[in-house]
């Protein structure tokens, strides 16, 4: 949030749990939070967690990640000189990265009360293996790729499940749910540089999306998405439902 996770807070009335005031990873909730705080060892730009207090004595343990983006970027998805197999192995820092934390004890320690419920939510900077199998290619979806990408096979064998694809299990296109990117096509990737503008100063528009980078997982004998969506309003829309 980048420093708004207070006025967010305040607005929604809710509770909520960032490390630093001007820092990135944000948890919020209309419930009471205890046990915030960052794995040891690992870093609170990437990892962060609360146990939200539910009303009966419920808990639910909930995790804030955000992996790096360093490495193969994901605009390489569109390289069609990038074999299937070159990509997934532009991932492995990520995947190095996220079994830091499933193979910490503070999770460890979650997991291993079967009736705790766990969410893990945020930026993976990686796809999903559900989403580029020998069925989407054969509607020339997700570029036609089969990525056996090692962060989310490592979520699914851990007892996660994909909440958006759960609840749209039948990949077409329109539950594609892309959530990346959002810089519009104004804006061109470059080495060293990041986005930068095609031209001088042209409006970001969500008009471009192309990958699912971004999921809730969840795990838990009394916990089941329902429902799922993206919300893709661009900022042309006037009447979107957030700023």
């Amino acid at each position: 949030t980048y420093g708004s996770a207070q006025e967010i807070a305040e607005a929604l009335d809710f509770h909520y749990y960032t490390p630093s005031a001007q820092a990135n990873l944000a948890i919020f909730s209309r419930y009471p939070l205890s046990k915030p705080g960052t794995p040891s060892l690992l870093s609170s730009g990437s990892f962060i967690g609360v146990t939200a207090e539910l009303p009966g004595g419920s808990k639910v343990r909930i995790y804030d990640i955000w992996l790096t983006s360093a490495g193969r970027h994901i605009v390489k998805i569109k390289d069609e000189e990038l074999l299937d197999l070159e990509f997934c192995a532009g991932d492995d820092i990520r995947h190095a990265q996220l079994q830091e934390f499933l193979g910490h004890s503070d999770l460890g320690k979650f997991l291993a009360d079967e009736d705790m419920l766990i969410i893990v939510a945020g930026d993976f900077n990686s796809v999903s293996h559900f989403d580029y199998t020998a069925e989407t290619k054969s509607q020339n979806l997700n570029f036609s790729r089969i990525l056996p990408i090692k962060a989310s096979i490592a979520m699914e064998q851990s007892g996660f499940i994909d909440s958006y694809r759960f609840v749209h299990p039948k990949i077409t296109s329109e539950t594609l749910g892309y959530t990346w990117t959002t810089v519009g096509r104004g804006f061109t990737y470059e080495e060293e540089e990041g986005f930068v503008p095609v031209e001088k100063n042209p409006e970001p528009e969500y008009q471009d999306p192309y990958a699912r980078i971004d999921f809730i997982y969840c795990r838990g004998k009394r916990i089941k998405p329902v429902g799922a969506q993206t919300i893709t309003h661009p900022v042309s829309n006037k009447t979107r439902s957030f700023p």
